[in-house]
């Protein structure tokens, strides 16, 4: 991976805290970045896709909906390096506002991306 960005926000927040830690520890020469929002951070991942880098963008879910505008474009664009999208989803979570629920496991179909859905039981 040539760069890593991402929107501080639990629980998405610690992936590009380890990548950081990672670049300095191993003195990798990743590109590592926090974005104003989470349509930035995808933005400046999938720039560096498009110009033949691998990239990952990481978010909560909610911030997928704030992206979903590139996550459309790139869709039918293409990339030419690796893209990799992290949506934090937690779908079990009990949420005062139910709007502020939205997973991105129904972005899939129309992006024509792969997002694994986890097996999920709920707490007893």
């Amino acid at each position: 991976m040539q760069c890593a960005t991402s929107y501080p926000g639990t629980p998405a927040s610690e992936i590009l805290e380890a990548v950081i830690r990672f670049k300095n520890q191993e003195k990798i020469p990743i590109f590592a970045e926090w974005a104003i929002n989470e349509k930035v951070a995808f933005e400046q991942a999938l720039a560096q896709s498009y110009l033949g880098r691998r990239a990952a963008v990481s978010m909560k879910q909610v911030g997928l909906n704030v992206a979903s505008d590139p996550l459309m474009s790139s869709a039918y664009i293409g990339v030419k390096g690796g893209f990799l999208i992290i949506s934090a989803d937690d779908p079990g979570r009990r949420v005062l506002k139910p709007s502020r629920t939205a997973a991105s496991r129904p972005f899939s179909p129309r992006s024509r991306s792969l997002i694994p859905v986890p097996r999920w039981r709920p707490r007893r």
